[in-house]
């Protein structure tokens, strides 16, 4: 973290408009990322990270400095994205292939571009919780304990829920790689997990 990211967490309170600039310029692309995935649209993500930036100004003072800042922004987006499909009550549309995608990254190595496209469209057929803790934890790279204090989720059933979310990806993405290995595509359910912290 530089100099500049590292003063945030104790200028956020202050809400100076130099502070939620520096607030902006620090962690806008991140959130931006994590939104394009977990809404499936390109103008529900900008929206979406809008309406976090301004959450986070709003309540700026409620933030304590538990976890990272990054944390904190993530989970203001996930709760105010469950907000806003519960008022909607309908599944999010495709992402097109021409939106930039945080998670080209983990398919380049394998298959570039056209791997990542698969992904993105695969991440849409998750389960929107899976989906969710997914991309906190994966492309994010939050800390369960980090992604937990951000939603208000328990780590272990975050835990669950990333396993079974890359477990899905897997059989999707890579079947033959599945059978060969002669993993079952079924798994147990969210109260076999005993939380880990």
């Amino acid at each position: 973290m530089g100099s500049d990211e590292s003063r945030l967490p104790t200028t956020i309170a202050g809400g100076r408009p130099e502070d939620v600039g520096a607030l902006w310029d620090a962690y806008a692309d991140r959130v931006m990322g994590f939104a394009v995935h977990l809404t499936g649209d390109r103008t529900d993500a900008e929206d979406l990270v809008q309406d976090t930036f301004v959450a986070a100004h709003s309540g700026r003072r409620s933030y304590r400095g538990r976890g990272t800042v990054l944390s904190w922004l993530l989970g203001i987006a996930a709760r105010r994205w469950r907000d806003t499909r519960r008022a909607r009550s309908k599944r999010p549309q495709a992402v097109s292939p021409g939106d930039p995608c945080v998670l080209e990254r983990l398919a380049a190595p394998r298959a570039g571009h056209v791997l990542s496209v698969a992904l993105a469209q695969e991440l849409l057929r998750l389960p929107e919780d899976q989906r969710e803790a997914f991309l906190l934890i994966v492309p994010q790279g939050l800390s369960y304990s980090e992604a937990s204090t951000a939603t208000g989720i328990r780590a272990g059933t975050l835990k669950w829920r990333v396993h079974a979310a890359m477990r899905r990806l897997r059989v999707s993405l890579f079947p033959a790689e599945e059978s060969d290995h002669g993993l079952q595509p079924t798994m147990g359910t969210e109260a076999d997990v005993t939380p880990a912290e």
